[in-house]
């Protein structure tokens, strides 16, 4: 387990290292990066005092993102799926379903 955690740090920073190398001036990578990250921090997190709250937002991002029955039936059979993988106790499907979470 260590060393698949050890693996995937040395991925993430070989990635973005290989990112932060590859941009023209190298700087400008991180540069974009920070300025990304406040606009972020001022926009989309609950430090705008003109955010929508997340009580409102939760239930339609997570139950209505459009407006289609597919969705909920989509929906209805996954948890379905899920529940079948739990009692029966389905390694893959529960895996494919951890990977979601």
């Amino acid at each position: 387990m260590f060393i698949a955690a050890l693996l995937g740090a040395v991925v993430i920073a070989a990635s973005y290292g290989g990112a932060a190398l590859a941009s023209d001036p190298p700087g400008a990578y991180l540069s974009t990066v920070r300025t990304q990250s406040r606009w972020v921090r001022n926009v989309d997190s609950y430090h705008n005092p003109h955010r929508t709250p997340l009580g409102t937002l939760a239930p339609i991002f997570f139950f209505k993102p459009i407006p289609s029955n597919a969705v909920e039936i989509v929906s209805a059979l996954a948890a379905l799926g899920l529940l079948f993988a739990i009692v029966r106790i389905r390694v893959p499907a529960l895996i494919t379903a951890a990977t979601f979470v």
